[in-house]
């Protein structure tokens, strides 16, 4: 009895940790959430390219029309709409991040809320590429693995600079 007892609380424990799915795992969020499954149960009620915006704060627009990569978030939120990072996972053609992940994410103050006392897991992954950045809002069940419940494309503004010096360059010419 105790031996089955001592194998049912390891196995909570780590049926808990396992619910952190990227590399970069933090502590400060509730520990017990249902994932996001089949559907989007909770929106950012500013619409989805500010929360595109409000993630990548802080960023410079050179760097933003520069960036190539993925960054993947596990978020949590709670019955208010407070979002807390869980783990996350990025691999950016940068040496050093372009903007705070962590705190950008912490910071998030559009969700709907839960409306009761549970936390929700969401998880999303965000393209960057050359001219456009796609959002993909996920889904996960242990028994069906992932599923794409969302995907969304946004192109990225066009440097002004590059636009004007080639507007001078061919009055020069002229």
């Amino acid at each position: 009895m105790k031996t089955l007892l001592v194998l049912i609380i390891a196995l909570s424990g780590t049926a808990l940790q396992a619910q952190k799915m990227y590399k970069h795992k933090l502590e400060n969020c509730s520990p017990q959430f249902q994932l996001e499954d089949k559907s989007i149960t909770l929106e950012y009620t500013k619409g989805d390219s500010l929360l595109i915006m409000d993630i990548m704060d802080g960023a410079e627009k050179k760097h933003i029309q520069r960036l190539k990569g993925i960054l993947a978030l596990q978020i949590i939120l709670d019955s208010a709409g407070n979002s807390c990072l869980v783990s996350y996972d990025h691999r950016f053609n940068m040496l050093r991040k372009p903007f705070d992940i962590v705190e950008n994410v912490n910071a998030l103050e559009a969700w709907e809320g839960t409306g009761n006392n549970t936390y929700r897991s969401i998880f999303m992954k965000i393209y960057f590429e050359k001219k456009q950045i796609r959002m993909q809002r996920l889904g996960y069940n242990r028994n069906t693995g992932w599923t794409i419940l969302l995907m969304k494309t946004f192109m990225k503004e066009e440097e002004v600079e590059d636009v004007n010096s080639s507007t001078k360059n061919k009055k020069d010419n002229e």
